[in-house]
């Protein structure tokens, strides 16, 4: 399984390490954000045939979406214009960080 992870280090007196754990925002599967919010994608937790996938939705590291409807375990996002409806599979392999809104 591949995971990636979207990281970004100051070029400062802190370890890159130091720096990723103090600005750890907490992560969530895409499943549990709500209507209406919004949440940056973290990573996505998937084989490579998952990630060619979310990127030709044009899903990737770093992507912020909106939470437009959850559709029973299904969801329906909403990037930049445009709307995709994720299976719950697909959906709970998504980590987004929550953004306040």
């Amino acid at each position: 399984m591949r995971t990636i992870l979207f990281n970004e280090y100051p070029l400062d007196h802190m370890t890159n390490f130091e720096h990723h754990m103090s600005n750890l925002q907490p992560t969530t599967s895409l499943l549990t954000l709500k209507n209406g919010h919004s949440g940056r994608i973290s990573s996505i937790e998937g084989g490579n045939q998952m990630v060619r996938r979310m990127l030709s939705l044009g899903l990737r590291v770093g992507t912020v979406v909106n939470m437009l409807n959850h559709r029973g375990k299904s969801v329906v996002i909403q990037n930049a214009g445009t709307r995709v409806a994720l299976g719950p599979g697909i959906a709970e392999k998504l980590l987004v960080e929550p953004l306040e809104n």
